[in-house]
């Protein structure tokens, strides 16, 4: 059997896929906006938030600028509208999801 860390490792993708995912999923959030109800809507909305979360927690949990892995450190080298953006997505996924 896989240890956590061996498991962590087989499942991993590249960060390319999982802004391929985001890409996709917002180009269908952006049809459903455009040509559907709200109610449809929010899936592909939903999906796309939920590719963002994901990308989040892969930089978290894999990027190393400078050789060092700062983990939520990251958003600190954003602007900081856009670290209140990450934090608001995340949130609205996990009450999402919670409920």
């Amino acid at each position: 059997m896989w240890s956590d860390c061996d498991m962590r490792e087989k499942m991993t993708v590249t960060f390319e896929t999982l802004l391929n995912g985001y890409i996709d999923a917002h180009l269908r959030f952006e049809t459903a906006r455009r040509t559907q109800s709200a109610e449809a809507t929010f899936l592909p909305l939903f999906e796309a938030l939920n590719w963002a979360v994901v990308m989040d927690d892969h930089i978290v949990h894999h990027w190393k600028p400078g050789g060092e892995l700062l983990k939520y450190r990251w958003r600190d080298l954003l602007e900081v509208e856009e670290r209140a953006t990450i934090r608001g997505i995340r949130l609205f996924v996990i009450e999402s999801v919670d409920r």
